[in-house]
């Protein structure tokens, strides 16, 4: 080979050795090994801190109870307890044969027995508490559970029989029964056997005075043991046989004669759908910030708190996007759960930064995370608190750039 060759070989081994060594080199030069002092500095960025207790940061909050559809629930609610009257709407559905709507028809069915059968999971109340029973209220007025409210049950839209209608009622741990009349029992299959008669609109569940404590009994929501009417009747004075009325609608409605005006504490009741508006100042977080983290925390008020033997012991968070309607973005809802025996905590960085990118802050809206499926009393200390570490606390880190 030629000389030329061999010069030019050792001069490309030489640029191959020498590049290896410059990239080393640049990439170990100060500061560190981030490649920080590559940056420019006009793009170097900080983390800061917004907490609102520490920094003396304005909050306000704002009571509400919320009207709402009602149907859907998991849960029933029946009973009276301090100041909340739970009570609850049934309507069932007979199939029959051919031949037994003939016979209804004709007036050839006898009712020998007919009982309501319905399925406690779910108490609320002290366990001395032991008083438990309602009446069963035959409903004059169709009513649709989708569109049922609280204020459904005024006289005006809502129409029932006063006289009672149960007898011999039995208040199981399992199951809770009662005997409803041969007769009435009968007029209903009628009615339902003729397709030219509206179909019964069903009954009234309605505690007792001396009830002392509720209960949940098993929804149409629930997958098994729904509330049913159990019949054994006879054809034409020889056959005897049973049918099952199943539960095709319910709902339950909750009031209370408490008004929520302790400007010291903030309560969140499921069943009355009691919920709390709560605002925090964040104009101290400049609008170009990115937010790394925001924690809400509550401070449970354990004295004044409620629960009862199964619940959901969280709480949602939502985003108000109004001020002059309960308008919420119901796109994300974070949840706050217990962290301690009084915390209640969770992350609403997502939240936090909307309103920054979309420069409109109408606060958050608390909601129990089961709201409708029992009665408990989450109490926390509000913004009012006479002691600022109970207040709500809204924590944030953030980043910007840093100015040069």
């Amino acid at each position: 080979m030629s000389n030329n060759f061999y010069f030019w070989l050792k001069k490309f081994s030489f640029v191959l050795l020498v590049v290896p060594v410059l990239i080393f080199t640049s990439c170990s030069d100060e500061p560190n090994s981030t490649g920080y002092g590559l940056l420019n500095p006009e793009d170097l960025i900080e983390i800061k801190t917004f907490d609102s207790v520490r920094d003396s940061i304005s909050q306000e909050f704002k009571q509400l109870i919320q009207v709402e559809n009602l149907g859907a629930s998991r849960r029933i609610l029946v009973g009276k307890y301090n100041d909340l009257t739970a009570s609850a709407l049934i309507r069932f559905e007979f199939v029959f044969t051919e031949e037994l709507k003939t016979l209804l028809k004709e007036n050839k069915v006898n009712v020998s027995s007919a009982k309501l059968k319905v399925f406690p999971i779910y108490k609320f109340g002290d366990s001395p508490r032991t008083n438990f029973s309602f009446n069963v209220h035959e409903i004059k007025s169709w009513w649709d559970s989708d569109q049922f409210t609280a204020d459904s049950l005024n006289p005006s839209h809502f129409d029932y029989d006063n006289s009672s209608i149960e007898s011999n009622l039995i208040d199981g741990d399992s199951v809770i029964s009662c005997e409803l009349p041969n007769s009435k029992v009968l007029e209903w299959m009628k009615a339902i056997s003729d397709t030219g008669i509206k179909n019964p609109s069903g009954i009234y569940l309605k505690p007792t005075a001396s009830s002392n404590f509720i209960r949940g009994l098993r929804a149409i929501g629930s997958s098994t043991n729904t509330s049913t009417l159990e019949v054994a009747f006879s054809k034409d004075g020889t056959t005897t046989d049973t049918i099952y009325a199943v539960t095709v609608a319910d709902v339950h409605v909750v009031t209370t004669t408490e008004n929520y005006n302790d400007p010291l504490v903030l309560t969140l009741q499921s069943g009355i759908l009691s919920k709390a508006k709560l605002k925090f100042d964040v104009s101290a977080i400049p609008k170009n910030a990115i937010i790394n983290s925001a924690v809400l925390e509550l401070t449970r008020n354990f004295s004044k708190s409620e629960f009862g033997t199964s619940f959901q012991d969280s709480l949602y968070v939502l985003r108000l996007t109004d001020t002059s309607k309960i308008a919420i973005d119901s796109n994300f809802a974070p949840v706050l759960v217990q962290i301690d025996s009084n915390i209640y905590e969770g992350n609403i960085s997502r939240i936090v930064q909307d309103w920054l990118n979309t420069g409109m802050n109408y606060g958050l809206l608390l909601s129990p995370r089961d709201p409708d499926g029992g009665v408990e009393r989450f109490v926390f200390e509000s913004s009012n608190s006479l002691d600022p570490n109970k207040k709500p606390k809204l924590r944030v880190y953030y980043t910007i750039r840093k100015t040069k």
